[in-house]
């Protein structure tokens, strides 16, 4: 299943990117989300994945929950 976030882990994304097609909301979804999936690899369940998330990045566990569910 091709999605945004694999899109954009490929680099297929960057052309749009530069010319402004994609928000760059998307772009930090997707950043968000990749750390998010690093953490879950390394075992973490949803709830402590979101919250590392968050610090690590200074976001908010909601805007961490956004961006998971907008980039699945």
């Amino acid at each position: 299943m091709i999605t945004i976030y694999s899109l954009w882990k490929s680099g297929s994304l960057d052309l749009m990117i530069k010319l402004g097609i994609i928000r760059t909301s998307v772009i930090e979804y997707c950043k968000i989300y990749d750390e998010y999936v690093q953490l879950r690899a390394k075992g973490y369940n949803y709830t402590e994945a979101v919250e590392l998330t968050a610090e690590k990045l200074n976001a908010t566990d909601h805007t961490v929950k956004r961006a998971i569910a907008q980039v699945m």
